[in-house]
Order: C-alpha cells, then structure tokens, then sequence
C-alpha cells in the first residue's frame, strides 16, 4: 500500500528496509494512546458541571458484565499508569505533557 501511495514499482528495486526510512508513519496504536490521554487530560481540566466531565466519570450503578468478563472502565487505564491521583496530575499541562508521553512510549 505505501509503495503504491508513493508510485514506486517492483523496477525501482526499493526494500522494506529503504522504503521504511522514507516512510517516517505513526504508529496507530500509539496516537490512538495519545490521543486518550490527551482528552483524558483535557476533561480532568473541565469544569465539574459539563456533560463531558459528568458522563466520563460515570459509573452504572448497578455495573453487570457477562461472565468471565472483568469491569474495566476507560479511566482504569489511567489509573494503572498514572495512580489514582491522575486527575489532579493532569491539571498542570506541563506534568501531564510529561505523563502523556512516558504512559504512550510504554
């Protein structure tokens, strides 16, 4: 598919390896992390009362998954790698610019 994107040819006798390091692309799994903690930073920045805020740290209250199934929410995520103290971390933008890459990188 890159090699077709960037018209090159089986003539021009282009490897893997070459094509690679013409071909600088993000890593997909990687800034779809990025982007989570970056809208997690973001939201944790809201004010208390908007929507946003109130659905993402919304919990069922009667939280039920099939069997075998553990309940893992959006923010466990976060918490596993930041601690649960990740809201208050993310308000400082710096702190959490710093969390954001070191928790992407892993």
């Amino acid at each position: 598919m890159q090699r077709s994107i960037l018209g090159i040819t089986w003539k021009d006798k282009i490897s893997n390896n070459q094509l690679k390091e013409k071909i600088t692309t993000k890593s997909i799994e990687k800034e779809a992390r990025k982007l989570k903690w970056q809208w997690a930073g973001h939201v944790s920045r809201m004010d208390g009362e908007r929507w946003t805020r109130k659905i993402t740290e919304w919990t069922p209250r009667y939280l039920k998954r099939s069997r075998g199934r553990k309940t893992k929410r959006w923010r466990d995520e976060l918490s596993k790698k930041a601690g649960n103290g990740w809201p208050t971390l993310a308000r400082d933008r710096t702190m959490w610019r710093q969390v954001t890459k070191v928790s992407v990188e892993q």
